[in-house]
């Protein structure tokens, strides 16, 4: 994967460093959260962008989405939903919908429409003051980026789609 994505990254990231990169198969929903994480304690990167690859939909004729937010929050991954320890997505900081920290929130209702057709598996009121940036559909093998600060999250799995199988590359850029 790294040698068909290489000259992708030189070309749109200049200055860019891989800081982690995974194949993840779900087969659920995921939750409104951020991909803020870094390991790079000595600082010598910026936090940049996510850069998710969709590889295999199963049935392949379904329909998915990963929807962005216009929110972010900076530092640390963070979700709106609270986990037990051990729980399977216990991987972000959990945090409250009024944090002051979340940059970019409105005063108005979010679309309820747009909740209850691709967002029912959050709850309405955790996404008081959120707006959407931008709803991307799947599409095998076409790239999907956005700031890793940014709050962002699956459609909810429709009772058809068995699996969603993509490539998540987490990219940062060098310090001068």
């Amino acid at each position: 994967m790294r040698d068909i994505m290489e000259e992708k990254f030189k070309k749109y990231f200049p200055g860019y460093l891989i800081s982690g990169a995974t194949f993840t198969n779900w087969n659920q929903h995921v939750e409104l959260h951020t991909d803020g994480w870094q390991p790079n304690e000595d600082k010598s990167s910026t936090l940049g962008c996510a850069v998710l690859v969709p590889l295999r939909i199963e049935p392949a004729h379904e329909k998915t989405s990963t929807i962005i937010f216009e929110q972010h929050l900076d530092g640390n991954s963070v979700t709106l939903k609270k986990w037990e320890s051990g729980s399977k997505w216990n991987i972000s900081e959990f945090v409250e919908n009024h944090d002051p920290r979340i940059h970019n929130k409105i005063n108005v209702k979010f679309d309820k429409d747009f909740h209850n057709k691709y967002l029912k598996h959050i709850e309405y009121e955790l996404l008081e003051g959120f707006s959407i940036d931008a709803r991307h559909e799947w599409e095998i093998g076409n790239a999907i980026v956005w700031k890793r600060k940014h709050f962002h999250t699956s459609e909810e799995f429709n009772p058809n789609l068995s699996s969603k199988l993509h490539m998540i590359f987490f990219v940062n850029f060098k310090n001068i």
